[in-house]
């Protein structure tokens, strides 16, 4: 079980967990609405059935979630107890503090800009999976947008085929409510990867709230 494997499979796991949070956030926030419209166009009604849907998506969203940052939780202590055994290297100690970064940041941990400091003092060359630390803790509530973004364009013009930036930088631009943005960003993933499942959530979260503002607009849901 070395140092190195470990932290990779850290990296796999904050990854996982990032998606599946970022499914739950978008469940949730479609089912308050749906459940916000109706309560507000007849108090007394029973919930229609796109009200207990989107409430079960959601609760099956938040498991998901939850059994993800278990795993990962799980694997982070893991890896602390590897490194901690033994004498690492300087490669080995720089990967897997920038793993605890990583996770760090998808768990929205204030230690995460504090561990990418120590990261970027330890690495020996450019790390891609480094360069997505703040972009993560900001996607996950942190602040610094604007850095956070230059930062993605930054590995883009690195490797253009890298996915994981276009999807960070479509999910920052979406907290701006900067829509053109989002698809723009989409749209390059989606040229590298038609079938995205992280494109299709954002896409279908975008489709979902547009549908339900069209009908909050005529003070119903429909069926």
């Amino acid at each position: 079980d070395s140092v190195t494997a470990r932290a990779a499979l850290v990296i796999a796991l904050a990854l996982d967990a990032d998606d599946a949070r970022a499914r739950e956030t978008q469940a949730v926030a479609i089912a308050q609405k749906v459940a916000a419209v109706e309560t507000a166009a007849d108090p007394t009604a029973p919930p229609s059935e796109k009200w207990i849907a989107a409430r079960a998506a959601a609760e099956s969203a938040t498991a998901n979630a939850d059994r993800a940052v278990g795993a990962l939780k799980g694997a982070r202590e893991d890896l602390a107890k590897v490194a901690s055994a033994r004498k690492t290297s300087r490669k080995e100690e720089f990967e897997a503090v920038r793993s605890n970064a990583l996770a760090a940041a998808v768990l929205g941990e204030g230690a995460a800009l504090e561990l990418a400091e120590k990261a970027r003092q330890l690495k020996e060359q450019e790390d891609a999976w480094e360069g997505l630390i703040l972009p993560e803790f900001v996607a996950n509530g942190g602040t610094q947008r604007e850095a956070a973004l230059k930062q993605l364009h930054a590995l883009l013009a690195s490797d253009n085929t890298f996915l994981r930036p276009y999807i960070l930088a479509a999910r920052i631009y979406a907290l701006e409510g900067n829509d053109a943005k989002v698809e723009e960003e989409l749209t390059r993933l989606e040229a590298l990867n038609p079938n995205h499942e992280g494109a299709k959530v954002l896409r279908q979260g975008i489709a979902d709230r547009a549908a339900i503002g069209a009908t909050e607009a005529d003070g119903m849901i429909a069926p």
